[in-house]
């Protein structure tokens, strides 16, 4: 009978071991995976994630200058499309677009805006522009 109580004590502090060295085992674990993330790097369970802004935008552009052109092609060698009237707002799009370079009368410059009209679309010399804002849609 003593040997069936130190057999089933030696068993029962075995399995607490056992269940102990489980449960280190498993915040070693998280702990190792702590140290391999990159520094500056979060967890899944650090995200917030939000709604992307929704809010559409596009922009317009105005000259006080006359017969600025419209052309086909972000460059003085595109076609002439059309020509934007001094005072009035076009459809615009919201970046330049780099492209061939243009001088006088504007001054030297490479930046061209994509402009609409209700008949063409095409690119106007960006330093041709007096306005060039954001507007909410």
């Amino acid at each position: 009978m003593g040997r069936t109580k130190v057999f089933g004590a030696l068993a029962t502090t075995g399995a607490a071991l056992a269940l102990t060295f489980v449960a280190s085992g498993a915040a070693s674990a998280q702990a190792v995976e702590e140290q391999a993330r990159p520094e500056g790097s979060v967890s899944h369970s650090e995200i917030d994630v939000r709604p992307a802004d929704t809010r559409q935008v596009n922009c317009a552009a105005l000259t006080d200058r006359t017969e600025v052109r419209i052309r086909g092609e972000a460059s003085t060698d595109g076609e002439v499309l059309g020509y934007m009237q001094p005072g009035e707002w076009y459809t615009a799009s919201c970046d330049s677009t780099p492209g061939g370079t243009y001088g006088e009368p504007c001054g030297d410059g490479f930046h061209w805006l994509e402009v609409s009209t209700e008949d063409v679309t095409g690119y106007a010399a960006l330093l041709c522009l007096d306005a060039w804002v954001e507007v909410d849609v």
